[in-house]
């Protein structure tokens, strides 16, 4: 296998980064703090939001709870990516989306101190937490992620590599 595609998810997590880091630029630059914008009447807005802590503001005094958390999972995660344990298209999009997504959020909590979120959904008169980019990065990412795990048959795990016991005894 070439070195790119052995290492292409580098330059893929990279390129999910700064289309985070655009976005929330953008968001900064034509939205004021704490305004929005309806696109789709009492359904979606894009708000300019900042969150010191995590879905609904959880933990907002603890932002080092999260910086911690974060670089124990992107360790994992280069562990995994430099092992060669994962072997397809689908677990190398996993792991640089959660990758991406958690490079993206922390980028905000050392330079801001706080991420930046403004999707905006209401579902029937209940306000949906507000989210950004890096967050749909690692919510698709953790969710492709486990089907991989769960159903790839080349993912290197010991139980997968069995061989199958003879009923016939």
């Amino acid at each position: 296998m070439s070195y790119f595609k052995r290492y292409y998810w580098i330059v893929l997590s990279a390129v999910l980064i700064g289309l985070d880091q655009l976005t929330k630029y953008l968001v900064n630059a034509y939205i004021p703090q704490n305004d929005a914008i309806s696109v789709i009447p009492d359904f979606f807005s894009l708000a300019h939001v900042r969150n010191r802590g995590a879905a609904f503001g959880m933990l907002k005094e603890h932002r080092w709870i999260f910086l911690v958390f974060t670089t124990v999972v992107l360790v994992v995660a280069f562990i995994i990516m430099f092992s060669g344990k994962i072997k397809n298209h689908w677990g190398i999009w996993a792991v640089s989306l959660v990758v991406s997504g958690g490079i993206g959020n922390m980028i905000d909590r050392i330079f801001l101190g706080e991420v930046v979120d403004f999707f905006a959904f209401n579902f029937w008169g209940y306000e949906f937490a507000v989210f950004n980019v890096a967050d749909i990065f690692v919510c698709c990412g953790v969710g492709i992620l486990a089907f991989y795990i769960l159903f790839s048959k080349d993912f290197d795990s010991p139980r997968k590599n069995e061989e199958p016991e003879d009923e016939s005894l």
